[in-house]
């Protein structure tokens, strides 16, 4: 059953840093890889005028010692783009876990090899060839989580929770998918933690 530390005070990873928000806290890892459990960080963007949208997950995802034990993590990415020559664009690469840092106790700032997830930015790269996919995106973030579901179910051992720190934010960076660049201005969207035993 996962229950959410505490991690507050400590050093921070950055100078100047203020205090930890509600919103950044419970986007801090829960398991760190812990053995039978999966955690993942989701980021999703929509621009309606372009008619486009992108899906971003890092993930981690450690097996049981019955089923092979280790860990792995993943970069997922996928592109919709209607009335293009590409309408769906996706990506994926796989990181060991030795290549995967949660970060300190008390910033959320989780690295998969060379990408990185933080506190108002997320910057990446996966896939080969045509489908080689590179982001750099900063979002504005809100000082407490957005509430999606009772209250009750936080303290329910369900197999998986879900925390909503950051909803109706706004992304501005960049996105390489299919040989070309495309800026991104003022697109809306959002970003989740999902973590538990059982992905759902």
């Amino acid at each position: 059953i996962a229950t959410r530390p505490n991690r507050g005070g400590g050093a921070s990873w950055y100078e100047g840093a203020v205090s930890v928000t509600e919103s950044e806290r419970v986007n801090l890892p829960v398991y760190r890889g812990e053995a039978g459990t999966f955690e993942n960080w989701v980021v999703v963007l929509f621009e309606p005028k372009l008619e486009r949208a992108f899906w971003i997950r890092y993930e981690v995802l450690a097996p049981t010692t019955s089923r092979g034990g280790g860990g792995t993590a993943s970069l997922v990415v996928h592109v919709f783009a209607r009335g293009s020559s590409e309408p769906v664009h996706f990506a994926k690469r796989f990181v060991p876990m030795e290549r995967v840092n949660f970060g300190p106790d008390s910033r959320f700032h989780i690295r998969l090899d060379d990408a990185e997830m933080g506190h108002g930015f997320v910057r990446g790269q996966a896939g080969n060839g045509t489908n080689a996919t590179k982001w750099t995106l900063r979002f504005s973030t809100q000082r407490d989580p957005s509430e999606r579901a009772p209250t009750l179910l936080k303290h329910l051992p369900l197999p998986m929770h879900r925390d909503h720190p950051h909803t109706e934010v706004r992304f501005d960076g960049t996105f390489e998918f299919g040989g070309r660049k495309e800026e991104i201005r003022w697109a809306i969207g959002a970003q989740f933690h999902s973590y538990g035993e059982r992905r759902m």
